[in-house]
């Protein structure tokens, strides 16, 4: 029998019939790059996200029981301001619901771009609404 070269037609490439394939390698490197790619995204939307709650709680604590709620007493407008924390924390799961839906039809770049704006909008929006009189260095214009 004369020793094989390389093959030379296709059907000294393909497996005989009734011949399973042999299994494929897993390319390691390249899924645990796309993982930990994954997770570092991961974490940074979650950081933001969390960061933008913090701010807003802290906001909650210390600014918008006397800017928003002026007439209340203080209890009343503090546990107010805590509570329209509490509705985005109790939302958030129908806007992960909402928001994977999108992701998987317009493309989640594209939605974490308009989530970023729309976080950054409400920030400034914020910050943009008027304050009562009572709370502007404790005159009233009454």
């Amino acid at each position: 029998m004369p020793p094989r070269g390389p093959p030379t037609t296709t059907t000294e490439l393909a497996p005989p019939p009734g011949d399973p394939a042999p299994p494929r390698q897993p390319r390691v490197a390249g899924s645990l790059l796309g993982k930990r790619r994954v997770l570092a995204s991961a974490f940074v939307g979650t950081t933001i996200e969390w960061y933008d709650f913090f701010l807003y709680g802290t906001a909650s604590a210390l600014i918008f029981s006397t800017q928003f709620f002026p007439q209340a007493s203080p209890l009343a407008g503090t546990v107010a301001s805590f509570a329209t924390l509490a509705v985005g924390i109790v939302v958030r799961p129908l806007g992960g619901i909402i928001a994977g839906h999108l992701g998987d039809r317009i493309g989640r770049k594209s939605l974490l771009v308009a989530s970023l704006l729309l976080m950054g909008w409400r920030r400034r929006s914020s910050a943009c609404c008027p304050s009562s009189p009572r709370s502007a260095g404790g005159r009233s214009s009454g």
